[in-house]
């Protein structure tokens, strides 16, 4: 059973690799990168949300197993709470916040995110 679950789940991911990268590349290619929400690069976005989700069904896996399994329980738990991070950063964008309100509001360094997004944009 576990076997099956597996191999259901790598299928699943590969599919939807190759389907993220078709549509990305279409996206940029065809369209010019017109569509900002099918921009790979971009946050808050239909792939973004994808991620997030794929990393929050990890980390309910991994604490299940925890729950489950006697053996290596804290690690199974560990790794749960690691992947709750991962997806919970990768939804709510923390650690580019933390970057910019550290570097730019402590340390008082410019703000290169905004200035490479504005030279980005006037490229295009």
């Amino acid at each position: 059973m576990a076997e099956r679950i597996v191999a259901v789940g790598l299928a699943l991911a590969l599919v939807a690799a190759v389907g993220q990268t078709i549509v990305g590349l279409v996206n940029a290619l065809v369209y010019d990168g017109r569509y900002l929400q099918l921009d790979l690069d971009r946050e808050f976005n239909v792939f973004s949300w994808a991620s997030s989700a794929a990393t929050f069904a990890a980390a309910f896996a991994a604490l299940l197993a925890a729950i489950a399994l006697d053996h290596w329980r804290a690690r199974w738990a560990t790794l749960a709470a690691i992947l709750a991070f991962f997806s919970a950063d990768d939804l709510l964008v923390l650690h580019e916040r933390l970057t910019r309100r550290l570097f730019v509001g402590v340390f008082e360094l410019p703000d290169f995110e905004s200035t490479f997004a504005t030279v980005a944009t006037r490229s295009r």
